[in-house]
């Protein structure tokens, strides 16, 4: 049986993923709580793009961006750019960091870590740009020293999160800086959830005592996000300490962490059930708003994967679908086609339904703008 990656503690299995492509299944950590996923089947090499609710969601790649805007102000605050010379993003993804280092703080020398060859051609001939194509682990840096470390939402992907921290550790400059993002496990308690949080693509599952913890140990200062409430992401900010030499990057025994992620894993699967059984009625209250008005449904995602697939929503009932980002990677979600907000303004509907989370605010916001007065969000609909 496999190990904990951090303490070598035995792994308690709590949670088997349902329609697991790779039938995966939700370890805890008997020592230190920390939650992991080990799969029982082998990796399907097929690159296969979804927006599955479930957890064979991947390989849009889109949701970087998203998160980058959301963290423009932070990064311009906290990392002293005009001073930084080289540059390490790990999982460069579609190039988002890249094109906003290039355009805020031009002529820094930049190392990309991106496996995926599908989607490096925008940024791959850059000037000042090194493009490593191959997973991180694998990648020779031929003893490169970098400022600044860019590792968002890419650490609960790696083969051994403990041998990745280790190793930026080691790439970075003393008294340099590193960005690190990933989801956060907190969100499982979020009661409106129709969406599978352990997808097969992430093998760990940090909270943040548990991050703060590692990232301390290793040797590095935390600048920002140590307390944080955000229950969506981690997000922090880390300078390397300029007198403190690397330990092994462990996590503190914890009982009382596995007992109490135990039963959140437990009441999270069963929450995720009963709400999924809730879509067929939300279902129903949206073919009556669809029948008698004009309705655009906000948000091509997961939420929408969920209504279709769990809820039973069809194209018998009209509507238009529409998503700012999404439209940029497909055509069409589940045989519907993924319009611009901007028809919005041209159709003038009587009700906009956003099929979002954590963008919900500002897609509220947006909709409004465009003269609609009757917006209305999942959750509201959901209980």
């Amino acid at each position: 049986m496999k190990k904990c990656d951090f303490c070598s503690g035995s792994l308690l299995q709590v949670y088997s993923v349902p329609a697991s492509d790779r039938g995966a299944i939700v370890c805890l950590c008997e020592k230190c709580g920390l939650a992991q996923s080990i799969y029982t089947k082998q990796k399907n090499k097929k690159r296969v793009v979804s927006t599955s609710s479930g957890a064979g969601w991947g390989n849009i790649r889109h949701g970087k961006k998203l998160r980058l805007d959301q963290n423009n102000d932070l990064l311009k605050s906290k990392i002293p750019f005009d001073t930084l010379q080289t540059v390490l993003d790990i999982g460069a993804n579609r190039g988002d960091f890249i094109f906003w280092l290039k355009k805020n703080y031009p002529g820094k020398s930049i190392t990309a870590v991106e496996p995926d060859k599908h989607i490096v051609k925008p940024y791959k001939d850059l000037s000042n740009l090194t493009l490593l194509q191959d997973r991180f682990e694998k990648v020779d840096f031929a003893k490169k020293i970098f400022d600044f470390i860019y590792c968002f939402h890419t650490l609960e992907h790696a083969d051994s999160a403990k041998d990745m921290f280790v190793r930026m550790f080691h790439l970075l400059s003393f008294g340099g800086y590193a960005f690190i993002e990933v989801p956060n496990i907190a969100v499982i308690n979020y009661s409106d959830t129709v969406e599978e949080f352990f997808y097969d693509k992430h093998a760990y599952h940090f909270d943040r005592d548990i991050l703060c913890q590692i990232v301390r140990n290793i040797g590095f200062d935390i600048l920002s996000g140590q307390h944080d409430d955000d229950n969506w992401h981690i997000t922090l900010v880390l300078q390397k300490n300029k007198k403190y030499e690397s330990k092994s990057p462990s996590i503190k025994e914890n009982k009382q962490r596995v007992e109490t992620y135990k039963s959140l894993i437990k009441d999270y699967a069963q929450r995720l059930q009963n709400n999924r059984e809730k879509l067929k009625t939300v279902t129903k209250k949206l073919e009556e708003f669809m029948d008698r008005q004009k309705v655009v449904l906000w948000g091509a995602g997961r939420i929408f994967d969920a209504l279709v697939r769990f809820g039973g929503l069809t194209k018998d009932h009209p509507f238009t679908l529409v998503d700012s980002y999404l439209g940029s990677f497909l055509d069409e979600v589940h045989g519907t086609k993924i319009e611009e907000p901007d028809v919005i303004r041209l159709m003038e509907p009587d009700v906009v339904i956003i099929l979002a989370v954590n963008s919900t605010p500002e897609i509220e916001e947006r909709a409004r703008s465009f003269g609609v007065r009757h917006v209305f969000r999942f959750r509201d609909l959901l209980r």
